[in-house]
């Protein structure tokens, strides 16, 4: 990331080398040199909670949203 972080154009055109290099490394064991994931959702974490009140808040979420599409009971 440090090497191609500031060079995204570059980047895009050797993609398809990139991608054979890094799974080269991955065949070899040095996955982490290759880390291209790491952080990049974080910023969009606003506050931390307790894991019982995530389920509520997916359950709360599912069951409005299964609310509004069709019925499948009717049928």
């Amino acid at each position: 990331m440090d090497e191609w972080g500031t060079k995204r154009e570059e980047a895009r055109r050797e993609g398809e080398r990139l991608w054979t290099e890094i799974q080269a490394r991955a065949r070899v064991g040095r996955r982490h040199e290759t880390l291209l994931t790491a952080g990049q959702t974080s910023g969009g974490i606003k506050e931390i909670l307790p894991v019982a009140e995530i389920i509520r808040q997916l359950t709360a979420e599912a069951e409005a949203a299964l609310s509004r599409g069709p019925s499948f009971a009717s049928r």
